[in-house]
């Protein structure tokens, strides 16, 4: 059989030489490669490959190998696939200072200048290697616990701390039952959920085949089991057992009418009630029937809590009330802030809340760090439009925001809101509020109040120009005349020579006619102050 089949190999090697396209061997046409992406093997090194099927050095496939892609004097990294210069002449690509391997250095990336040893490892969750050591991630502590963040990240390797802003979360935390992964072992509450029955008839007591695991009770949930009538609040482990005719088990012990002292009795006696809390001693009267009837101070459906009684007569005072778990989640989860831990104390009342993060003032953080679902709200800069550039808005203006960090409105705007301090002329840049100078001419909006006040100065009228000197009691300021007489302005009642008092409430005296040429006089009823005449 192996002679037959050597033959039949042979024949088969002399059939395909036969149907070849040539005797000179070339390539098949048919196998023969068609683009120069068919030949790439993906060696950075040894240069690109091209398809070639006519060149003599083609392969089988009709590929020609590439040409090193580094010239002289260069090396070939073909883990970075860079071509680096000779290490005699250049050894640090990146310029980090650092040289590559290649060049007896050890530079884990010698073409970003951001990754070298010895530069400080950045807290990052795209795991960036700065420091050439996989081991570091960073020191991003915020919760100063002692454990670096998990949004740290070098390659695979993170912080182990999951909540760094929770300084009871780390992988030594206990674990609580809050919701949260408080030990950062990647499960949530484990070994320390509750069970929880359901209590249909809210008497604290709950039907045992009906369970739930919770860290506080679900509605309409209870922490103990053992009701034998889920419909009765009335009957209940511990329940005041009572004796009636109906033969109803109230205290679930298995038994009906096993009341403490038994139930029958004769006709008309009177007793202590035997039950305890607040029955215990009240009259209890045996009935006709020969059986005792209800305890005059009988046992209340459920236990008032804070009251320190045994409302329910079972013996237990204020059960079921106040903690009814370990500990339980308090605080907000608004924003920056983040509920903690209550734990039960031994007296049965809540303690402080712990491990809480509480609303904050307000900054510029892209945070909500008030907690009141509004970010950095009241830390941004609102500029108004300020026309004529005075540092004053008039009011209804048109405003905006800048973002947190910028302190100081651009030219054309100010800071100031002009529902507190407005220009009372916007295109005018000598009227605003505070304006002390004083001037001949009108505001650009008309009238002379220039410090906005309400209440215009007085000053020369547009038809008669002012001609006199000052009076002795006012000093002269750039050719404008004052004074604090009540006198009337006679036959020039449009001519006014107090501008500038800032009363308005006085009216304005003549002033005599200069006298000479117009320009720099002496002021005849003072000490010789300068004085334009005009």
């Amino acid at each position: 059989m192996r002679s037959v089949s050597r033959v039949s190999t042979i024949l088969s090697v002399l059939m395909l030489a036969a149907c070849s396209d040539d005797a000179g061997g070339a390539v098949d046409a048919s196998a023969a490669c068609l683009a120069d992406e068919e030949c790439e093997d993906g060696v950075f090194c040894n240069g690109r490959e091209r398809c070639a099927p006519d060149d003599p050095t083609a392969d089988a496939r009709g590929c020609v190998g590439g040409a090193s892609p580094c010239g002289p004097g260069q090396v070939c990294a073909e883990a970075a696939a860079v071509c680096a210069t000779d290490c005699s002449v250049a050894e640090d690509l990146d310029g980090d200072g650092v040289a590559a391997p290649i060049c007896g250095g050890d530079d884990c990336d010698d073409t970003d200048p951001d990754r070298f040893p010895g530069n400080p490892e950045v807290c990052d969750a795209e795991g960036k290697d700065e420091d050439c050591d996989p081991t570091t991630v960073g020191d991003v502590d915020v919760d100063d616990d002692g454990y670096v963040s998990a949004l740290c990240c070098n390659g695979d390797t993170c912080g182990r701390d999951c909540d760094d802003e929770r300084p009871s979360t780390s992988p030594v935390g206990a674990e609580v039952c809050n919701g949260l992964d408080d030990d950062c072992d990647g499960d949530v509450d484990e070994e320390v959920l509750r069970t929880f029955y359901a209590d249909l008839d809210d008497d604290g007591y709950g039907d045992a085949t009906d369970e739930q695991l919770a860290c506080e009770a679900p509605e309409g949930y209870a922490l103990r089991a053992g009701d034998c009538d889920d419909s009765d609040p009335a009957v209940r482990p511990n329940a005041a057992e009572l004796c009636d005719t109906e033969g109803v088990d109230e205290d679930c012990s298995g038994a009906a009418d096993d009341a403490p002292g038994g139930c029958s009795c004769a006709a008309g006696g009177v007793r202590g009630c035997l039950l305890p809390g607040v029955c215990q001693g009240s009259a209890q009267v045996c009935g006709p029937d020969g059986r005792w009837g209800a305890c005059a101070v009988g046992p209340a459906s459920q236990e008032t809590c804070g009251d320190s009684l045994d409302n329910d007569c079972d013996s237990a005072v204020d059960e079921g009330c106040a903690c009814a778990v370990s500990s339980r989640l308090c605080g907000i989860d608004e924003g920056a802030c983040q509920r903690g831990i209550q734990d039960c104390l031994p007296d049965g009342s809540w303690g402080e809340c712990r491990d809480d993060i509480t609303p904050a003032p307000e900054t510029c953080n892209a945070r909500d760090d008030d907690c009141d679902g509004t970010v950095d709200e009241g830390a941004a800069t609102s500029c108004w439009v300020d026309n004529d550039n005075d540092g004053f808005a008039e009011l209804g203006s048109a405003n905006r925001r800048l973002d947190c960090g910028t302190t100081a409105c651009p030219t054309g705007e100010t800071a100031v809101d002009p529902t507190v301090q407005a220009d009372c002329d916007d295109s005018d840049d000598r009227a605003f509020p505070g304006q002390t100078q004083f001037f001949t001419t009108p505001r650009n909006a008309g009238g002379f109040d220039f410090d906005c006040s309400g209440a215009p100065e007085r000053g020369p009228g547009p038809s008669q120009p002012a001609r006199g000197s000052c009076p002795s009691t006012e000093p002269c300021n750039d050719g404008v005349y004052f004074t604090a007489s009540a006198a009337p302005c006679g036959g020039y009642a449009e001519v006014y020579t107090c501008y500038g008092t800032g009363d308005s409430s006085r009216s304005c005296a003549r002033a005599p006619t200069c006298s000479g040429t117009p320009g720099p006089s002496t002021c005849p009823n003072t000490s010789g102050s300068p004085q334009a005449c005009r």
